[in-house]
This record gives C-alpha cells, structure tokens and sequence, in this order.
C-alpha cells in the first residue's frame, strides 16, 4: 500500500505537472495567487498527500483516501509548475520526466514486474542526473526545482547571488570589438535566447561583426 500510495502521487504529479509545462496556457494571476500564499499551499497539499497515504496504508481498503491522494496529488502538480517559466522550463521537463521513472519503478515492485522496475530506475536516476546537470549549468539549486521555487512570478530572486562574476552586460558593438580579430564566429542559438527575446540583439551583433569584416 506504501508503494501504491507513492506511485499515486508522483503519478499524478508528473501528469498534472506535464501537461502545464506542455501548454504554458494554464496561468492565473500570479500576484494573486503565486506569492506569499502558494508555498503554504503547497505544503499543505503536500502534508494531505501524505497523511492520505498513511491513512491508505493503516486502512488499506479504504477508496476515500485513494481518492483524495489523487485529487490532492493532481493539484499539487499544478501548484509546483504552474509557477515556473522562461529558460527554466526545460530543467522542470528533466525533472518531470525522472519522476514518470520513479513511478514506473514502484509500479513494477507492485507488479512484481522486474523490467518494469529496471527501466524505471534508469530512468528516473538519467532524469535526475541531467536534472543535476542542467541546474549546475544555470546556476540553480536543484532542491529549488523539486519545491517549485524556481524564478516563480512574486518571487524576488537576488540576481548577485545568481550571476555575480559570471554574467556581465555589453552592447553589440562592444562584443563585436571583442571578436573583430576573429576570422569566423558562430552563433548557436539555444532555448533561453528565444525566451529573452535576445534574437535582436543577436542580429544587430552579426551585422556588427559583418562589417568589420568578421
């Protein structure tokens, strides 16, 4: 009961959590509704889920508390992804996929299916392990994603302690004095150039580039 408990709620989060990362369309007024008061919700939830699965567990054929964990899993996706944005989407899509592992791996030791439970431990860990991996790589705190606090709308992230000595502002005229010895320079555009909007930017830095003869 332990094991289907689990495979309920992260189940059910990895769907609800899926299909908002999927859309980008499910957002609520975030100044309503993603600051203060959303971390309490979210333990809230949290703290239901867990008392329902305990209840499962002592009273195994009760449906009420099945029932409940579902429904309180399934807003507990919406609360821990509705909130995330921009570039960092594709860590909450990492991670997102690690837990649909997880819970086929629990499926399987319900099941007793052992393939079921080595293809979900591998993925789940990948999942993880690029979770980790695109964390360090933006300068984020993988317990931030699992809770949902990354770059949330309300929430005052202290841009010093992120990008201190590592990010620093320029014109594109003054990169383009950088790289004019460059004979050739190529330009990789990735995911968070499109959602800083950057591409302009990008453009003017070419033709700045271009006309020094780069």
């Amino acid at each position: 009961m332990l094991a289907i408990g689990l495979t309920i709620l992260i189940g059910a989060v990895t769907l609800t959590g899926s299909l908002v990362a999927f859309s980008q369309a499910a957002r609520v007024d975030e100044k309503e509704l993603w600051t203060a008061r959303r971390p309490a919700w979210q333990r809230t939830v949290f703290v239901g889920c867990a008392g329902c699965r305990g209840w499962s567990v002592i009273n195994p054929g009760n449906v009420t508390a099945v029932v409940a964990i579902v429904a309180l899993a399934l807003l507990l996706g919406l609360f821990l992804v509705m909130p995330i944005g921009g570039a960092d989407m594709p860590v909450v899509i990492a991670l997102l996929n690690s837990y649909s592992g997880i819970a086929a791996a629990l499926a399987g030791f319900i099941l007793g299916n052992t393939v079921l439970i080595i293809a979900g431990s591998l993925v789940g860990t990948s999942g993880l392990i690029l979770t980790k991996i695109m964390c360090v790589a933006m300068n984020r705190s993988l317990a931030n994603v699992l809770f949902g606090k990354m770059a949330a709308g309300g929430e005052k992230i202290d841009a010093d302690e992120i990008y201190a000595g590592k990010v620093t502002s320029a014109q594109p005229d003054e990169v383009a004095m950088m790289l004019e010895v460059a004979q050739r320079v190529v330009i990789v555009p990735g995911y968070g150039m499109a959602m800083a909007q950057a591409q302009h930017a990008v453009r003017e830095l070419a033709d700045a580039m271009e006309a020094r003869g780069v």
